[in-house]
């Protein structure tokens, strides 16, 4: 009976090109998904950011100021809110209300690459279409002179290949808390 030492030269060549072309699928998709989440959780903790700005804007300064969003892009804006408060939206697309008294502090930015913002009405369109260019900002929350907002407000954003993210900011308090969602993702 011939018994059988070892393995081939050619039998750990094939193992190890099966090895490379498994592992060549499967590295780049674990990476996208990790950046792709790692996105969106920049993204929320910037938005985060520009909400404290517009609560310490408008305590400083001792009026409102609102954060609005172009939904189905990353672009958003801060600025004072110079509208009425019962009648915010309809203030906010007048360009003589929100143009009135420009002194103060006044931020047009955008979120990471690809990262889409979503309102109740519109909810973010992360399959990997164009992201609008233009559009109406939309009033999201009204940061009041007291440090609380107008109303609860729930923003929901995120990217193609990763979970969406949900910030909740509490109208009383003022105080914003990340919720992932369970979509896509790992």
């Amino acid at each position: 009976m011939l018994c059988r030492r070892g393995f081939t030269l050619f039998e750990l060549i094939l193992t190890m090109a099966i090895m490379v072309m498994v592992g060549g699928l499967a590295v780049p998709l674990m990476f996208n998904s990790l950046y792709g989440d790692t996105k969106v959780k920049a993204g929320a903790d910037m938005v985060r950011a520009r909400w404290a700005d517009c609560v310490a804007q408008a305590v400083e300064e001792s009026r409102p100021y609102r954060f609005a969003v172009i939904p189905n892009s990353g672009k958003f804006k801060i600025e004072p809110y110079n509208g009425s408060l019962q009648d915010r939206d309809t203030a906010f697309l007048n360009p003589d209300a929100s143009a009135t008294n420009k002194s103060g502090l006044v931020i047009e930015d955008k979120l990471p690459e690809g990262i889409r913002f979503g309102t109740k009405d519109q909810p973010a369109n992360t399959d990997g279409g164009t992201e609008s260019d233009g559009g109406e900002y939309v009033t999201i929350a009204i940061f009041l002179p007291d440090g609380t907002t107008q109303d609860d407000v729930e923003i929901t954003f995120g990217t193609k290949g990763s979970a969406q993210v949900t910030l909740r900011l509490r109208a009383f308090t003022g105080s914003a808390t990340t919720i992932r969602s369970k979509g896509e993702g790992p």
